[in-house]
């Protein structure tokens, strides 16, 4: 959503029965609430329709932009899961904001996920990754009885949730810092 912000030339648009106009920052907001962070409040199904609204700007994205899109192929999923340098972890199934979905709904993500790496590497995930690092309690619980191992989070939530042996900290690859300051902070072992 971010790319087509920035290189879409339509001013507002139309979903959900609302009016998104841009802003100074290329965003689409309404009373404050950009469009990218309302679509982290919906499930798959919801913001397909905004392939349609898009459907011309992605298309010329795409062509102009395929490294950006270039995807790992199950083959390359399965050589690298191969390798006991790296481990493959579930992220859910189409990266949605987790605790902002009803429950139901976060379930299959976190399903579909599993089974589909596991299907493609041929061996258990057992690592799990909250999309933008958003959970609660209650999908922690249920990510456990799924048999993942370790959980990773962006922060905690809470001070005694620092005390759940399966819920980790992890790091986020932020475009802002600096790549050395990226480093340095997994080298220390801040985050995994």
């Amino acid at each position: 959503l971010d790319l087509i912000c920035f290189h879409t030339s339509k001013k507002e648009v139309h979903f959900e029965n609302i009016l998104y106009e841009k802003n100074s920052k290329n965003e689409f907001v309404h009373n404050g609430m950009t469009l990218k962070n309302k679509c982290k409040t919906l499930p798959y199904e919801k913001i397909v329709a905004l392939y349609d609204l898009f459907k011309d700007d992605w298309v010329r994205i795409a062509d102009d932009k395929k490294e950006y899109w270039q995807l790992m192929s199950l083959q390359q999923l399965k050589e690298i899961s191969e390798n006991d340098l790296f481990t493959i972890g579930s992220h859910g199934n189409t990266h949605a904001n987790l605790e902002a979905i009803n429950f139901e709904d976060a379930k299959k993500e976190i399903i579909l996920s599993k089974q589909k790496l596991e299907a493609a590497c041929n061996k258990k995930i057992e690592e799990f990754a909250f999309p933008f690092g958003k959970y609660n309690n209650l999908l922690v619980d249920f990510c456990k009885s799924l048999g993942f191992k370790r959980i990773l989070l962006v922060d905690y939530n809470n001070v005694n949730d620092h005390y759940e042996t399966t819920t980790r900290n992890r790091f986020v690859i932020n475009p802002y810092i600096p790549f050395n300051h990226q480093i340095a902070c997994l080298l220390k072992g801040s985050y995994f």
